[in-house]
């Protein structure tokens, strides 16, 4: 693939699809195996460990979950959530991190983004909790 392109996996259900991703993402269940190879940036990233994984994941290399209902925690805000992945991936400081998750909120047409930045996930549609995963 070139650079800034997107990929998007497809399937029958069961075919494996989210199997795929997870284990690309290092996400996979401790007994879960991945073998093969996955080179990202020239570089091979199955079984890079976790400090090393984290450098790519969410600034690099992304993926939203099927399920927009259980993906967000229903006790944490949407802002709280975001901003959480901003800390550990960008060095803003708390005011540039809520400008900057309020502007994703913006970008994937979130009515009112700052209103539902201190929103929590039961209250969004299924639709709005889908682009708030993928604007994360």
């Amino acid at each position: 693939m070139e650079h800034n392109q997107s990929l998007g996996i497809v399937g029958e259900s069961g075919s494996g699809k989210s199997q795929t991703v997870l284990s690309i993402m290092g996400l996979l269940e401790s007994n879960g195996k991945a073998t093969g190879s996955v080179v990202f940036d020239n570089k091979e990233i199955l079984g890079l460990d976790k400090k090393e994984l984290n450098k790519i994941r969410g600034k690099k290399i992304g993926m939203v979950f099927q399920d927009p209902m259980s993906s967000l925690n229903p006790y944490i805000s949407i802002g709280a959530q975001m901003s959480g992945v901003l800390f550990n991936h960008t060095n803003l400081n708390r005011a540039e991190t809520k400008e900057a998750c309020i502007e994703m909120l913006d970008a994937v047409k979130i009515p009112n983004p700052q209103q539902r930045f201190d929103s929590y996930s039961f209250e969004l549609s299924g639709g709005m909790r889908q682009r708030v995963m993928i604007a994360s």
